[in-house]
Parts: C-alpha cells; sequence; structure tokens
C-alpha cells in the first residue's frame, strides 16, 4: 500500500500521534514535525471529500444530477488533497534526510523507519541507478545522441573504478543510510547538465565522501 493510500485510510489521529511523538524528542518547531502535522491535516480534509462523494449516493433517487455534482465534487478534492500529501510525504522525507545527513540520531520512529529503508530498499535502487549512470559514463560516445542522459553524467568516467566500488558497497546489508542519501543526492542534484572543473571537483569530493562512509560502515 502506498504511503498516500495509507495516511488517506488512517486519517488525521494516527498522523498526529506521530508528530506528537517526533515532538516529545525533536520540539515542536522541528520542520519534520510540522510537516508531519500537515500531513495529518490535509489527510482529513481528502477524508472528508470522500465522505462527501460517498454520500451523494444517498441523493440518487431523489436528484441524479445533485448528486452526479456531489460526487464529482468530492472525487476531485480528494484526488487534489492526495497529490497534496504525496508532496508533503516527499517534503517530510527530504527533512528527515537532511537530519540524518547532519548527525540526528535521536530515536525518533520516523527517523528509524527512514533510516531501514534507506539501508535496505534504496540501497538496492541506487545500486541500480549508480551502475546505469556509470554504463552511460563509460559507453558515451556509443549512445545515440537522442537517448543520452543529461551531459554531467561523465564526470562519473574518470572514477570509475571507485563508483564501481561504491555500487558494491550499496549492494551490501546494513548500508550506512548517510550514504545512500549522499548518492541520491548526487544522482538528482550532482551529475547535472554542465561538466565544468567546479563540477568536477564536486562529484570527486562527493564519491569520496560516499566512500568513506560505505568504508566505516556500521
Amino acid at each position: 500500500m502506498s504511503t498516500v493510500a495509507r495516511s488517506l485510510l488512517s486519517g488525521p489521529r494516527p498522523a498526529e500521534q506521530v508528530a506528537d511523538c517526533a515532538a516529545r524528542t525533536l520540539g515542536r518547531d522541528h520542520p519534520v514535525v510540522r510537516t508531519q502535522r500537515a500531513i495529518g491535516t490535509v489527510s482529513g480534509q481528502a477524508r472528508a471529500c470522500l465522505g462527501l462523494a460517498l454520500a451523494a449516493t444517498v441523493l440518487v433517487p431523489f436528484s441524479p444530477p445533485a448528486a452526479l455534482t456531489l460526487a464529482v465534487a468530492g472525487a476531485v478534492g480528494a484526488l487534489a488533497l492526495a497529490a497534496l500529501i504525496a508532496a508533503l510525504e516527499r517534503l517530510r522525507r527530504q527533512r528527515i534526510d537532511e537530519a540524518i545527513l547532519a548527525g540526528q540520531t535521536a530515536p525518533v520512529a520516523i527517523f528509524e523507519e527512514e533510516r531501514q529503508r534507506l539501508s535496505g530498499r534504496q540501497a538496492a535502487v541506487m545500486a541500480k541507478a549508480l551502475a546505469r549512470a556509470l554504463h552511460s559514463a563509460v559507453h558515451w560516445r556509443e549512445i545515440p545522441p537522442p537517448l543520452r542522459p543529461v551531459h554531467g553524467i561523465r564526470l562519473l568516467e574518470p572514477y570509475r573504478d571507485q563508483v564501481t566500488a561504491i555500487i558494491d558497497g550499496l549492494r551490501r546489508p546494513d548500508v550506512p543510510p548517510e550514504a545512500v542519501i549522499l548518492v541520491e543526492q548526487l544522482l538528482v542534484r550532482g551529475l547535472g547538465a554542465t561538466a565544468g572543473e567546479g563540477d568536477q571537483a564536486r562529484v570527486r569530493e562527493a564519491l569520496l565522501r560516499i566512500q568513506y562512509l560505505l568504508d566505516h560502515q556500521r
């Protein structure tokens, strides 16, 4: 079940309870706590819209056009709010990852869930993504121009041995979540459309940091 569906079905109270638990450790004004409370609020609104759409069925024997209008309005509202929940959950994950990189070690449930996700499934996903990126960098000239990825992928080519070692490290058990976050950041933001000297230095620094984390994994 997707996290959005889970938020819709669980309603605002569980989300508020998660926020309350996190607030006891992180403080009420922590960005993760505020985002979690927003998810709870929007989830409640989305459930109300779904309820409106379902309630419209009782109007069908009396006024089919009114029932249809009410059902459509409720469904559209629920879909729009579901999209907002998805955006908020991405923002929450981003803020949790930032806190993990900053050294946040507090025993907060949603942080532990994210660490487990990163060290497990996401590490394998990033290993595959990094392997594809390295293959594209090494075989750049063989790829037809219309099918080439962003030009910055070529920055990986001088470090093929180091990147291969990182890929192997991501496939081992108990991968440090910080390393997975840094790999994702490198692939999403570090390998842009340009490939200047400054970009090369940043990629080299990112790879060294990732390699250090993998070599000193818990």
